[in-house]
């Protein structure tokens, strides 16, 4: 899958946003566990920082209140159906903004990850997609300054 492609450039000279290292990651984290990447992240993550209202979309599950993407042609329309189990970490995530509000809280703690981790993080402004997928820029919102893994499949 990934192993047999031939590199785009040499680490450290350019680079491109990809999603193959978070699908990547999400096999790892499966094949360590013994569980799925899904059910990793509920136990580790999200039940520690009481985050109801965030999870992965299986495509069985109804989510009440789940928000529809929508495409622009001509018109603006309903996005097509995508299935997010095949994106596994790369993007099969929803939640809300009161759970988005404790992910953020969560950051600036030990709980998450390390202050040194959070350190090398957030202290260089970035471009989009920038440092370690993670983008950060003091004046986006002029308000604060925020720290935000983007991902964007269908405008979900």
């Amino acid at each position: 899958m990934i192993k047999n492609k031939p590199l785009e450039f040499m680490p450290g000279e350019e680079h491109r946003y990809s999603s193959s290292p978070y699908i990547l990651l999400s096999a790892i984290i499966e094949k360590i566990s013994g569980i799925s990447h899904g059910e990793y992240i509920k136990e580790r993550i999200f039940r520690p920082l009481y985050l109801e209202h965030t999870g992965v979309e299986d495509c069985r599950s109804i989510i009440k209140n789940l928000a529809s993407g929508y495409s622009v042609c001509k018109e603006q329309i309903h996005a097509e159906y995508v299935d997010m189990t095949l994106h596994l970490s790369a993007g099969a995530m929803y939640s809300t903004v009161e759970d988005l509000y404790l992910w953020d809280r969560a950051l600036y703690t030990d709980t998450l990850v390390s202050k040194d981790s959070l350190k090398i993080l957030s202290d260089q402004c970035t471009a989009y997609c920038g440092s370690y997928g993670w983008v950060t820029n003091w004046t986006f919102w002029k308000y604060e300054r925020f720290l935000v893994r983007l991902q964007s499949i269908c405008s979900r």
